[in-house]
């Protein structure tokens, strides 16, 4: 399942992860527009592996995949990453 990772901007630490209820790696890959493989020092991996920034202005489109009280944090960046469930 993919999640909506949010990084405090001083600290870079995850201070909160959002599961992107229903969203597949095609869409995502759309709404992102990042390549089908993901190269880690030289190894091509699935889109999976890869954890993939994600700009404020892409938020909007995210949110119908995250839970309805979500409030973007100015305070945070955002990266999207995938755990297996």
């Amino acid at each position: 399942m993919w999640y909506l990772e949010a990084f405090d901007k001083k600290t870079e630490f995850l201070v909160r992860d959002h599961p992107l209820q229903g969203l597949d790696t095609a869409t995502l890959q759309d709404i992102l527009h990042f390549d089908d493989s993901c190269e880690i020092d030289g190894i091509n991996y699935p889109p999976e592996a890869g954890g993939y920034d994600v700009p404020q202005s892409k938020l909007p489109e995210l949110a119908k995949y995250l839970p309805p009280d979500f409030v973007v944090d100015e305070s945070c960046d955002y990266q999207v990453g995938y755990y297996r469930e």
